[in-house]
């Protein structure tokens, strides 16, 4: 019976155990195990960490490069429309050329695609969204003052910008967005 026990206190002893620790004890039994699993350097721990930092920095900086600066609206102006958002909708504004009626227009908004246009001429937008919408029985459209269209999209997600309104338009620079007030 007691080799039995004693059996059972090594195997107990021997298995991993829940152990508080603070913040500090935290971080320095990561560092250790980290420590472990890379190859040893010859720089000093604290200034790889910094290179690292500013390698981050610099790889979030050239990311957003090649990005548009948002429009008043946190969207973007391109030669064929203009769109804004909200956390809930996005509105978009497609200049016209002329006076239409909202029977001479094309627009299809469907989960994760829209198509816009004049009929009998080339569609100005059709695209994919790049997140999922509220189909046109939720979305509303106008043909405003005649010479431009007006449309608001819902979208599904609340709680976060778009960085472009179809998967072929220029991306804008999201971290640049001036959210609203709440």
């Amino acid at each position: 019976m007691k080799e039995r026990r004693e059996k059972e206190e090594k195997e107990l002893a021997s298995q991993p155990q829940i152990q508080e620790v603070t913040e500090e004890e935290a971080n320095k039994i990561e560092a250790e195990e980290k420590a472990k699993k890379e190859p040893v350097k010859t720089e000093p721990v604290a200034s790889a960490a910094k290179d690292d930092k500013d390698k981050d920095d610099d790889e979030e900086d050239e990311a957003d490069k090649g990005k548009m600066k948002p429009n008043d609206r946190n969207g973007a102006d391109l030669d064929k429309y203009n769109w804004g958002q909200t956390l809930q909708e996005v509105e978009l504004r497609v200049p016209l050329g002329g006076a239409y009626k909202a029977r001479d227009l094309v627009v299809s908004i469907e989960k994760k695609h829209l198509k816009v246009g004049i009929k009998g001429q080339p569609f100005i937008i059709d695209g994919d969204f790049p997140k999922e919408v509220k189909t046109l029985i939720e979305s509303t459209w106008v043909a405003g003052g005649q010479e431009d269209m007006l449309l608001n999209i819902e979208k599904v997600n609340k709680m976060e910008w778009w960085n472009k309104l179809v998967e072929t338009d220029p991306e804008i620079n999201t971290k640049k967005v001036q959210p609203e007030n709440s």
